[in-house]
C-alpha cells in the first residue's frame, strides 16, 4: 500500500491512499501546519504507506522517550524538535531529517 503525497494549490500537502480501489483516505495538512513550508508546484510523490509510518514512530518515540529507550539494552533517544521531508525529485529518495533541542549550556 502506498502514499501519495502532493502539493496543495494554496501550500500544504495532501497525503492520499487507497485501499483496494474501493475505499480512499487523504489528509490535508495546511502550510501553517508547518514551521517552515517549501515544495514545488508540481510535488507529487509515492511512497510506501508502512515504511513512511515506521520512519515517522520512530521520532514519535524519540520524542515521548519509547522505542530504543524503553527496551532497557538500547541508547536513550533524543527528544525531535523539529523533523524536516526533503526529495530532491524523481528517483531521488525521501529523506526525513530530524533535528534535537540544542541543550542550554548557561543552566
Amino acid at each position: 500500500q502506498e502514499v501519495v503525497l502532493t502539493r496543495l494549490p494554496r501550500g500544504g500537502l495532501r497525503l492520499t491512499t487507497e485501499e483496494t480501489g474501493c475505499l480512499q483516505a487523504s489528509v490535508l495538512l495546511r502550510e501553517d501546519a508547518f514551521v517552515s513550508f517549501s515544495a514545488r508546484e508540481d510535488l507529487s510523490l509515492s511512497v510506501k504507506l508502512t515504511l513512511l509510518l515506521d520512519a515517522l514512530q520512530l521520532f514519535v518515540n524519540a520524542d515521548t522517550g519509547g522505542g530504543a529507550a524503553r527496551g532497557g539494552g538500547a541508547r536513550a533517544l533524543s527528544p525531535v524538535d523539529s523533523l524536516r521531508m526533503e526529495c530532491k525529485g524523481e528517483d531521488h529518495p525521501l529523506v526525513l531529517v530530524a533535528a534535537s533541542p540544542v541543550a542550554d549550556s548557561h543552566s
